[in-house]
This record gives C-alpha cells, structure tokens and sequence, in this order.
C-alpha cells in the first residue's frame, strides 16, 4: 500500500546507500562483512572479559549464552555469499588460547556494518530535500552513535537546530 508522510528518515545500515541514490546522494558506501560464531559456555568459569588476538585478528567474548567469537571484516557487498571458512579456520586457535572451549560451533552468522571512506557517518537532511533526512554510516560504531544520531534526527524533523554542527556528517561532502 501507500503510506504518506511530512518528513522520511532513511536509516537503512548497510542497505542505505541506493536509497540515498533515489534522493539525490551519491554516497561511497561499502558493507564490511563480520563473521561471529557461538559456542556453549565451558564448564569451568574460564573467561570473564573479552580477550583479542591481535595477530589473528579475532576476539572471544563471554556472554549469558555462551562464548562468542568474532573475526575479521571483509568488504564483499551485500550480494555475495559468506565464507565461513574464514571464521571456522580460527576455531584451533581460538582452542589455544582457552583450552576448555567446547570448539563446536552452535551458531555462525554474517554481520554487515555500513561503512564510509572517511568513517563518519551520514546524518543530515538529503541533498534534493529537507523533508528526507539521512542517518547511516556508523560501521563499528552503531550501537554507541545510536542514541546521539536518534536525538540529532529528532530536532532535524522537529525542525530544530541540532546540539552540534552537523556539516561534517552532510551527505554531499563526497562529491
């Protein structure tokens, strides 16, 4: 159906970047691709905090629901498949560094973070139209941004002067 409205707010994540294209914005936006993988907690309470393997890249992270690992990012589009080769190859090392992991994967997925060139976001009203307002981008830093972006896009469709200049974050500083 149709659904009408005084104001859009396009905060679509790694999906924005041709939206934004229908609203006048040639935005340089990629997708890092970040692959995770769950494991039942170990029976003895062996990790309390998440450590890093800076040389393999990844991290291992307690959590309520077992012990999650991540890996590194890889700039693959939306489009194509994922490789969970580049994830499970890391499980024998993951076992070295905590040797009571259970190395049997109960879950592996695929995350896609939308990132820009110069890791700012997009927040600010679209080149064509103030009444389309923009708020993507914010790769690693989503969950952080999140309420910040949430309380700038509030005044901008209140039509009030946002708490920060915002020409950093405007979708034309590409061109």
């Amino acid at each position: 159906g149709t659904l009408s409205a005084d104001k859009l707010v396009l905060s679509t994540g790694a999906w924005s970047k041709n939206l934004a294209g229908q609203f006048g914005a040639e935005i340089p936006l990629d997708t890092e691709r970040g692959y995770h993988m769950m494991f039942d907690l170990p029976e003895e309470k062996s990790l309390n905090r998440p450590v890093v393997n800076a040389t393999k890249s990844f991290v291992l992270s307690p959590m309520e629901m077992g012990i999650r690992m991540t890996s590194q990012v890889e700039f693959a589009g939306l489009h194509k498949g994922p490789d969970f080769r580049r994830i499970r190859k890391l499980v024998p090392l993951a076992r070295k560094m905590l040797p009571s992991l259970d190395s049997r994967e109960k879950d592996v997925w695929l995350g896609y973070r939308p990132s820009l060139p110069d890791t700012l976001p997009v927040i600010g009203p679209s080149p064509r139209s103030d009444k389309v307002i923009f708020a993507f981008g914010h790769a690693h830093d989503g969950m952080g941004m999140g309420p910040t972006t949430a309380n700038i896009v509030r005044d901008l469709v209140l039509e009030r002067e946002p708490f920060l200049p915002l020409w950093p974050y405007r979708a034309n500083r590409f061109g």
